[in-house]
């Protein structure tokens, strides 16, 4: 057996209050160490190792499992495979009733090949490289069978209107302080009373080049900042988020100075500006007279056009 190419996988159940029951088990040139697995207890996480047992041909594997009962019972189908001559794959399908489809429908998977310092990405597996990673998490949305009118009290029309990206604080970061009433409804119930904003008096700040940069307002007259734009890509905004990219340590927001200063001169501080209300008046007053969520975040770490096709089919793929 070789582990040279090997499948590692994680199976992250604990989002999940139901178990998963395997229906069935295809491993082909493969052999998984230690017993086969049969079920995932709810809120449990099981690790899986899948070796190859041929000379030729890289391990794969196809776990089919269901979860869940009645309408909302879902079948999941998950495979992998640490191939010699072809591309590495993984994949993750959920099939069964619109309910089903709408309760588990948004379960996902990272995975990377390589040595472990590799960074994941999600829904897709670099070609090339071995052994194999892929951390599958199954997640049952808790929201599904609720009333509409539970979760959406007096909405009656919902209209779509995507612009480009920013981040909550660079455009809506003191849409409420604790200088302005708070939103009067909040959703859902339980939720923080308090803006998960920048506040009054910012103190969010980066480091970078023995400089330190606190969170400002956009100068008079300069609505084009940043310019030049921030970098967008994939490895740009890991940088941004994890300040020792490409290791996923840590994960301050602490990186957007470092990673300014590598798309040229400029004004460096500028990437640490943002919006007040009274800058950007119009979208500030639609945010307060209709809805603004402050825990809403991209799908994907990366620029437009991905999270855009993940706005519409639930993947970057």
């Amino acid at each position: 057996m070789s582990t040279d190419h090997a499948c590692y996988v994680i199976i992250d159940n604990s989002r999940n209050p139901n178990p998963l029951t395997l229906v069935s088990v295809d491993p082909k040139h493969g052999k998984f160490v230690g017993t086969q697995p049969q079920t995932v207890p709810p809120r449990a996480t099981l690790q899986l190792e899948l070796d190859s047992t041929s000379d030729f041909e890289g391990p794969s594997a196809t776990l089919v499992w269901v979860t869940d009962t009645g309408s909302r019972r879902a079948t999941i189908t998950m495979g992998f495979a640490d191939s010699f001559v072809e591309a590495n794959e993984a994949t993750l399908n959920v099939s069964g009733t619109p309910v089903a489809l709408l309760t588990y429908g948004v379960s996902y998977f990272y995975a990377s090949s390589g040595n472990a310092t590799q960074p994941m990405q999600r829904d897709a597996v670099p070609a090339g490289g071995n052994p194999v990673r892929v951390n599958y998490s199954i997640v049952q949305n808790a929201w599904a069978n609720q009333p509409a009118q539970w979760l959406l009290p007096g909405i009656k029309r919902v209209v779509w209107y995507m612009l480009e990206n920013r981040s909550l604080d660079h455009l809506l970061g003191q849409l409420y302080t604790e200088k302005t009433p708070p939103p009067q409804h909040f959703y859902p119930p339980g939720s923080p009373p308090k803006f998960n904003g920048l506040g009054a008096n910012p103190t969010f700040s980066n480091t970078y080049a023995n400089q330190t940069v606190k969170a400002m307002p956009v100068l008079p007259g300069k609505d084009d900042t940043p310019n030049p734009d921030p970098g967008e890509e994939w490895e740009h905004v890991n940088v941004q988020i994890y300040p020792n990219w490409p290791f996923k340590s840590n994960p301050i927001m602490g990186g957007f100075l470092q990673d300014y200063f590598s798309q040229g001169p400029g004004d460096l501080a500028q990437i640490m500006r943002f919006y007040t209300p009274q800058q950007v008046p119009v979208i500030s007053y639609l945010a307060q007279k209709g809805a603004v969520s402050d825990a809403w975040f991209c799908s994907v770490p990366t620029e437009t056009y991905a999270n855009r096709a993940f706005s519409i089919s639930g993947t970057s793929d």
